[in-house]
């Protein structure tokens, strides 16, 4: 990510093709010319059925249209997830099952998850790293209450 202007300190200017990673005063400038990050898949928790990894690769319909079958199909809780820029997009399918539905009822949780990067050197004299950044998460139990359970369901 080239950065313009001043550094996330505010205290020097950075050059348009420079990087700053890691964090505090520890930061490291690399050229990024001199290498490549290549980000890693986040960990990703068993899949269940009722599961629903929202991201913004998959049209928005299909993946509203996948949580109102699985709704329809019997469950009572169907649980959906997204992580960094797919967080809105979670949010936004989980309120438009509740308008369409007033049966149903949100219990959202948020979190934040390390992510790992590989630093790989484009010349032949760097030195292949890792760095870890942090994203936001967003996890959102969309259930309907039944005669057996009156209450909010414990997470």
């Amino acid at each position: 990510m080239a950065h313009s202007a001043t550094s996330k300190s505010g205290s020097k200017p950075i050059a348009e093709h420079e990087t700053e990673t890691g964090s505090g005063e520890n930061r490291l400038k690399r050229d990024v010319e001199e290498v490549s990050i290549c980000k890693r898949l986040p960990k990703r928790w068993p899949v269940r059925v009722n599961d629903v990894y929202v991201n913004n690769k998959t049209n928005h319909q299909a993946q509203l249209n996948r949580c109102k079958k699985l709704l329809e199909s019997g469950f009572n809780e169907i649980l959906i997830h997204g992580l960094g820029a797919a967080v809105h997009r979670a949010i936004n399918m989980a309120l438009q099952l509740e308008s369409d539905n007033p049966s149903l009822h949100l219990h959202v949780n948020t979190s934040s998850v390390r992510l790992k990067d590989d630093v790989v050197p484009l010349t032949d004299n760097g030195e292949f790293s890792t760095q870890t950044r942090i994203n936001s998460a967003v996890h959102i139990k969309v259930y309907r209450l039944t005669a057996d359970s009156e209450t909010k369901p414990t997470t």
